[in-house]
C-alpha cells in the first residue's frame, strides 16, 4: 500500500511550495518512528466501554546548509515550528533555555502538549550550528508530545507492508529546503478477546 504523510519544518514562517532537491545536494534527512496502539471494548450487556492506549517514539535527524551570518541573527524569540506528518509543535529558541545570539548549539525541551497535564519533559529538539551546515535532531514521545507522524496513517491500511511517501520541507530565515523520502515498515496486528472484552493491538516500525 502506498500512502502519503507530510513532514514540514518551519521556523517562524509560512509553509511555501516544495522545491526540487538537487541530486548532488549534501542535505540529509533520516526519520524513524515506532508506535503501538491498543483498542479494547468491554461489553457488559446494556453498557459498552471503549478504551484506547497508545505509545510511540519519533526521531528526526536533518542536516541543511546555513551561513554563520544567518544563524547568528537568531535570538531567544526566534520561533521554531515543526510538522512531521501528523506531528506538530511550535516552540521558541528561549523556551527552557538561556539562548543568546551567536551561540553554537541549542537544546529545547519539549513538554507534554496537554495544558492540564503534568507538563513533564517528553522530548527535545537540538540544533548545532557549524560552518556551512546545521544538524537538527528531534526526539519525541508520542502521543504525549504530539500526534504520531505516519504510524496511524499506516494503520489505516491494516496488517502488512507499508510504504509512505513523505515530503520533507524546512523553512528557516526566509529559506526553503525540501526533501522527498519514503518511510517503510510492517504493520502487525493482533486480535484478542473473550465474552466480555475484545479488541486489537497494532504496532509498526517505520524508517527511510
Amino acid at each position: 500500500m502506498l500512502m502519503r504523510a507530510i513532514l514540514v519544518l518551519g521556523i517562524g514562517l509560512t509553509v511555501g511550495a516544495f522545491a526540487t532537491l538537487q541530486k548532488d545536494s549534501v542535505w540529509k534527512v533520516k526519520i524513524t518512528e515506532t508506535f503501538r496502539q491498543k483498542m479494547l471494548t468491554r461489553d457488559m450487556g446494556s453498557v459498552k466501554e471503549s478504551e484506547t492506549a497508545s505509545k510511540g517514539k519519533l526521531t528526526l535527524n536533518a542536516e541543511f546548509p546555513l551561513e554563520e551570518r544567518e544563524f547568528s541573527a537568531f535570538d531567544a524569540k526566534t520561533s521554531l515550528e515543526i510538522h512531521v506528518g501528523g506531528f506538530e509543535r511550535k516552540v521558541n529558541f528561549g523556551d527552557g533555555t538561556d539562548y543568546k545570539p551567536g551561540a553554537k548549539s541549542l537544546k529545547i525541551p519539549i513538554k507534554e502538549r496537554w495544558e492540564k497535564a503534568s507538563r513533564r519533559i517528553v522530548g527535545s529538539l537540538t540544533l548545532r550550528f557549524a560552518k556551512g551546515k546545521t544538524p537538527l535532531k528531534l526526539d519525541a514521545q508520542t502521543p504525549n508530545a504530539g500526534v504520531s507522524a505516519a504510524a496511524e496513517t499506516a494503520f489505516k491500511g491494516g496488517a502488512g507492508e507499508a510504504q509512505i511517501e513523505t515530503p520533507v520541507t524546512l523553512l528557516i530565515s526566509g529559506k526553503t529546503f525540501s526533501w522527498k523520502t519514503v518511510l517503510r515498515g510492517k504493520v502487525k496486528e493482533q486480535h484478542a478477546g473473550n465474552s466480555i472484552t475484545y479488541g486489537s493491538v497494532q504496532s509498526v516500525s517505520l524508517k527511510n
